[in-house]
């Protein structure tokens, strides 16, 4: 899904997911991987998590777990230091990303969009700095 800031009506999902606001540590036994980049993240790691729900599918779903957008749990998400940071920073802009979409095609775009530039690539393309020649103090 390309970079966008309308987000849209939140009915009619087959899931819901609520980001966490900040970054917690990884309190699984086992390993998990990002869903951006599928880097895995290892127990104990920062890691920003995504609490997914759907709506009971039945009456039997309805009976066990109640009725609404959040009474059925699904497994969380989980995103990696390096993409939850920059889903944070893109959230924060106002920009609507699904925690599953490549984080890094969507900062590329990001770029294109508005002209930035990452400080890595601005660095690699400069010319080497050079010291400026000794000042004239006039003394001979």
């Amino acid at each position: 899904m390309p970079l966008n800031c309308s987000c849209g009506e939140a009915y009619d999902c087959d899931w819901y997911y609520q980001p966490s606001e900040d970054f917690s540590v990884l309190d699984t036994k086992r390993s998990r991987r990002c869903r951006s980049c599928n880097t895995l993240i290892k127990p104990g790691s920062d890691c920003l998590s995504f609490i997914r729900t759907r709506e009971p599918l039945n009456d039997i779903e309805e009976e066990i777990y109640g009725s609404g957008w959040d009474s059925v749990p699904l497994a969380t998400w989980y995103q990696c230091l390096k993409c939850g940071e920059m889903y944070l920073n893109l959230h924060a802009l106002g920009y609507c990303i699904e925690p599953d979409e490549n984080i890094f095609a969507l900062l590329k775009e990001y770029h294109e969009l508005t002209g930035f530039k990452s400080v890595e690539r601005h660095l690699a393309k400069s010319p080497p700095h050079s010291s400026p020649p000794p000042a004239d103090t006039g003394r001979a």
